[in-house]
């Protein structure tokens, strides 16, 4: 799993808006050397100005997404090839300068029954409290559970979560955690790459 986990970035998306710059944050992960792949969700705004990722394996990325965005050498620039959403929520995207992952995964297709295991590779995003309470709506009451959540999934922190298929076939569903900044992450049996997260409850 470890070396799944190099192939993984912290996603930053600036976007501009009439009262000034937004950001969005999100998980990518490589798939050759220079093609990046993501949710297409992340990308949806026609006034996307800017794509970084931080270097894939990044243990602890940057908290603050705008930050990303400031003169720095563990950033990649990287440009939309191809964007499916809403039809699909993929995008495909290349690095830019030329630059060369050492390390990425291995996508595959297979037949997913009820019941496969599998991991998810992603950062979770400076998400709040409120969006705890929205996505685990009647499993996660009071101070203690918010607590937990945020004890597993800490912010902008590289994380895997375990789980299993909930459905199989072409759009299988999954049982495990997930929180806001882990769209686009990579669904792995085995280490390789069979599908991606992708919550639009975006960070």
């Amino acid at each position: 799993m470890y070396g799944s986990a190099l192939c993984v970035c912290y996603l930053g998306v600036r976007i501009e808006q009439e009262a000034g710059m937004a950001y969005e944050s999100g998980t990518a992960f490589f798939v050759s050397e220079r093609i990046v792949l993501t949710a297409g969700h992340l990308l949806r705004h026609p006034n996307t100005k800017a794509i970084v990722v931080q270097l894939p394996g990044t243990t602890q990325a940057e908290l603050y997404v705008e930050d990303l965005f400031s003169a720095r050498s563990d950033t990649i620039e990287c440009e939309v090839l191809e964007n499916g959403y809403p039809n699909v929520d993929v995008c495909v995207l290349r690095a830019k300068d030329d630059y060369r992952a050492s390390r990425y995964l291995t996508l595959m297709r297979t037949e997913i029954s009820q019941g496969t295991a599998l991991d998810v590779i992603g950062y979770p995003g400076d998400y709040t409290d409120r969006h705890i309470k929205k996505m685990h709506e009647g499993r996660i009451e009071g101070r203690q559970g918010v607590r937990e959540v945020t004890d597993l999934f800490p912010k902008c922190e590289l994380i895997v979560s375990h789980g299993s298929a909930d459905t199989g076939g072409h759009l299988p569903r999954y049982l495990l955690s997930t929180v806001p900044g882990m769209s686009g992450a990579p669904v792995l049996i085995d280490g390789k790459a069979i599908g991606m997260s992708t919550s639009e409850l975006v960070s």
